[in-house]
């Protein structure tokens, strides 16, 4: 979470739990909370999120470790999950995307992961991957 808002919700005593989350994931709101998308919209959301994967484990794999170039890029993949509302809420590929992007959120724009952050990551984005293809297959089985 920004430190802005920490200040902000400290100052006034607010409790705003979802907003404080929602600041930091860095996700807003209107992709958080999925939606009632139609059927026609659910295998263009499922391509957006599997090409969301493979563009972030790609940069990866190719040594883009900058905070600045791979945030968005996990942003993007947690807000294509997050438009599938038929994934449960606690999926485990959703639930470790947005851990990483909350990591991500935590860091400065300059600074870059090592290469244990890298493995990690790069591990953690192939496994979720692979578990959602399997979620997929699962539903049309």
């Amino acid at each position: 979470m920004s430190l802005q808002c920490c200040h902000a919700l400290a100052r006034y005593q607010l409790k705003a739990a979802r907003a404080a989350n929602r600041f930091a994931t860095g996700v807003p709101a209107t992709c958080s909370a999925g939606g009632g998308e139609d059927s026609s919209k659910i295998a263009l959301f499922v391509a957006e999120a599997v090409q969301g994967f493979i563009t972030l484990m790609d940069s990866l794999r190719l040594g883009m470790t900058a905070v600045d170039q791979v945030h968005p890029l996990t942003a993007d993949v947690v807000n294509a999950l997050n438009k599938i509302a038929q994934l449960p809420a606690d999926f485990e590929p959703k639930m470790k995307v947005k851990s990483w992007l909350q990591i991500l959120s935590a860091m400065r724009a300059t600074e870059v992961l090592d290469e244990n952050q890298t493995r990690e990551f790069l591990r953690d984005m192939e496994n979720s991957h692979q578990t959602f293809v399997h979620w997929l297959q699962s539903r049309n089985t």
